[in-house]
Formats: C-alpha cells, structure tokens, sequence
C-alpha cells in the first residue's frame, strides 16, 4: 500500500516533468483542455489546475455533446459545474449525428468532429494548445489496431506525444495510475457506459485483447511503449537519410512535378525508397497500411512506360521512360471565356494580353508568343484543357495535326498532357500553350495589329 500510495503522490511530479521537457513553452500560455467528464480527462483537469498556478498557464475547458446516449447531457452538465467550480472558462459544442455520412463509422465521425471543434474554439478564442487526455494504454491499444491493419514502422509509432497544438500530456501514464490518483485525491468522475460496448472496435482490443494480456503479462505496456519508441526513431532515421540523398535521385523539380532518377530510386533499400517517396508526396506523418507499402515497392519494381500508382492525398506516381514522376494531381478541365485585352485566369494559370505596335524581336520563350491580331476580330475566345480529337495546324505546316501526336512527340508525361491547354478562336485552335502556335495567327509582311499572349503560372495572393 505504501508503494501504491508513493505512486500516486508522485504523479504530479512526473505529470509537471513531462510537461515541462516536451512543451516548455506551456509558461504564460492558454490552452483549452478536453473534458468529457471521464476518469482521464478529469485527472487531466485536476493535474492542469495545479500547473496554473506554478506557471501561470491560463486554462479553458471544451467539452463535446455527441448526442448519441441519454446520459450526455448529464456528462455536459457536470464539467459545467467542475469548471464554474474552479472558475475555469467552458465551452460546449454539440454535435448532430444526423450529420453522419453513410459509410462512416460513428467512431470516425465522432473523432472528427470532435477535433474540428476543439480547433474551431481555439482559434475563436486564442489558445495556444490543445491538450487531450489520452494515456498510455489508449498508445498501446492504437499501436496494436494499426498491427491488425497490417501497418508498416510508420503505424507502430502510435498516438503521438504532440502533433502541431495537439498535446497528450498524459500519454506515458498507465490507465491504472491514473485511476489511483483519482482514488486517492477523491476525485468524481463520470463513468461512460459506452465504453464497455463490444460494438465499438477500440473497445474490442481493450476489453478483449489487452486486459487479458496485461493480466498474463504486466510488462505489456512498457514492452510496446518501448517498440513504438523505436519505431518513431527507425522513422526519423528514414526522414534523415531520405533528405541526405534526394538530390541524388531527383532529377528535376518544377512546382508539383518531381522528377526521379529511376535506377538511382531503385538502387536504394527498399524502406529508403518508399521513405523517400513519402517525405515528397509529404505524407510521413499518416500510417499507410500494408498494401500501399506493398503496391508502392512493386510498383518501383515492376512499372514499365505509362503505368501509375495513385498515393495518397492526390499524389500520383508515374513511370516515365528513365524516370519516375511524381505530382500532385489536382487537374480540372477547365474552360473560359477571354476578353480581349485582359488578363484571363484559367486554373493554376493566367494568360495575359498585351496589344503593341510592332514586333522587334520575337521572344524566345515558348510561353510567350506573338501574333496576328486580325485573325481574331469577332471571335469568340476560349482558354481551355485540350480534349481528345483536337487537331490544329502547326507553325510552318500545311497540313493539320492532332494535338495528341504533338505531346507524344514532345515527349510529354501524362501528367503534363492533362493540364495542357489550348486557345481556340471560334473553334479553331490558335496556340497549344507554351509549345505552338497555329500558322493562322502567324505574322507576315501584311500584319497591321499585333497582339503579344503570355502564359504563366497563378500564384494567388
């Protein structure tokens, strides 16, 4: 009893360490706790509430109505008086499940919703950090579900110690230190019926999985603790190693277009490989599951010319004769009208227009051209994707050509072909953008009017 009541007399003192080694900026600053009125968020209240003091943190408190059991209100209703008690700011959202998409799983909507909503408060009212109360069993439960998904390293990681104003302060606590704590310092809390459901997946390993292994093995806990340490230092290595070689294997870089070196890729390790397609397409921080690693290294492996893998986020993968690319691919078919002597925007693009006297000097740039601006007098003008069957014809030709064969012989990526765009007038296609221009609008010895047309890409503001 000694030892158990030592343990819980020095749960502050290691709750303040750990704070204090993972956010010392925490001094002078507010953070919004959530507080379902359970066991672990309200030890979380209580261990936050002698903080304040020593460091003159200013807290607030959000707590989440789901509206999904009779008992809700209830729960709201008791962090109401926790906090008004301890004089503490509170904030409730309440959510409408009859907002749940078909397909999603009440957990997964529960989950979002609810940090939307703590972001939302936070941003609203000025908080610095957002402080949950997840602990070290809910880690192990998280680590083994991603084993039952078939995770790679990345999923062993677990529930993170703080990911951007995300904090878990009570993550290296057990459920059991907890519940003396609360035992010892009287505290009420409480208690969810719904977490001994069997319906729900996170409850099934709790109940089902890791209480009885916990009982058989006390060690449980800091073993997987231990492996997902590694794992987060195994990933962390990937990312380092990843970053040291990319100028090695990138051959080109061009806004969401990068382009690999595919004998240099594939002559990495296979976990550099995908760790550095991963750190690219910016998705190191999401667990993928075995068969994205699984496509991905075939992938690598076996494409020939024309083979894609879709990632994740957007992200595409092509194999492109020596190389691989990969791109964000966020293409729309876009389609606008252009009014004479304006700026035009077009997607990520903006086509400007500038009327001059004469032509010096043509530019030798493919992005800019200049041409005959009779040829477009009452015309209807339009900006758009190219489609297939367009056909126009090429400076210099007498004869047409489809605007498929001219990407093909320009060696275009599939990538590139799909955001390629045309200016048509009244139909006929004028300037296949940044590669040709219709003999058309060609200037001669005859030409009165010029027009100068540029295309460059859109930042925004």
């Amino acid at each position: 009893m000694i030892d158990r009541k030592n343990k819980v007399k020095n749960l502050y003192t290691k709750f303040e360490r750990n704070v204090c080694e993972n956010w010392n900026s925490f001094r002078d600053q507010r953070v919004l706790l959530a507080v379902s009125g359970g066991l672990d968020s309200v030890v979380l209240f209580h261990l936050s509430l002698k903080l304040a003091k020593k460091y003159s943190v200013r807290f607030g408190v959000i707590h989440i109505n789901h509206n999904l059991r009779p008992a809700a209100g209830q729960e709201a209703e008791f962090v109401a008086r926790l906090c008004g008690k301890y004089q503490i700011a509170y904030y409730l959202e309440t959510l409408d499940p009859g907002s749940i998409i078909k397909g999603i799983s009440i957990e997964a909507w529960g989950r979002t919703e609810r940090y939307t909503a703590f972001q939302k408060i936070a941003d609203q009212q000025g908080y610095n950090f957002i402080a949950t109360a997840h602990h070290l069993n809910d880690h192990v439960e998280t680590v083994l579900m991603h084993i039952g998904d078939g995770c790679g390293i990345d999923g062993l990681k677990g529930i993170r110690t703080q990911i951007g104003a995300i904090v878990r302060p009570l993550l290296p606590f057990s459920g059991a230190e907890i519940r003396d704590f609360a035992r010892e310092n009287k505290i009420d809390w409480m208690e969810d019926p719904s977490n001994h459901e069997l319906r729900f997946r996170r409850n099934r390993y709790r109940h089902e999985i890791v209480a009885p292994w916990l009982e058989a093995e006390n060690g449980l806990l800091k073993a997987v603790n231990f492996l997902s340490s590694r794992a987060v230092e195994m990933d962390e290595l990937i990312a380092f190693s990843a970053e040291k070689i990319a100028d090695q294997v990138i051959r080109s870089s061009a806004g969401e277009s990068i382009t690999l070196v595919a004998d240099s890729l594939k002559s990495l390790p296979v976990l550099l490989q995908v760790g550095l397609i991963r750190k690219i397409a910016d998705t190191s921080d999401q667990s993928w599951r075995r068969h994205r690693w699984n496509n991905l290294i075939d992938f690598i492996k076996n494409a020939t010319t024309g083979r894609f893998l879709e990632l994740t986020d957007g992200w595409v993968i092509l194999r492109n004769r020596e190389d691989f690319i990969l791109t964000l691919d966020n293409t729309d078919q876009y389609q606008v009208k252009v009014k004479p002597g304006t700026d035009t925007h077009c997607g990520n693009y903006i086509l400007k227009w500038r009327e001059v006297q004469a032509v010096k000097q043509f530019t030798d740039t493919p992005w800019s051209e200049y041409i005959d601006a009779s040829f477009l007098k009452g015309k209807t003008l339009i900006l758009r994707n190219w489609l297939p069957g367009d056909h126009f014809r090429p400076l210099g030709m007498g004869g047409t050509k489809k605007i498929s064969d001219l990407l093909i012989d320009a060696r275009v990526d599939r990538f590139q072909k799909a955001k390629q765009l045309i200016l048509e007038a009244d139909n006929e296609i004028i300037w296949v953008c940044g590669r040709r221009l219709s003999d058309l609008v060609k200037i001669t010895s005859a030409t009165k009017s010029f027009v100068e047309l540029t295309i460059e890409r859109y930042v925004g503001e």
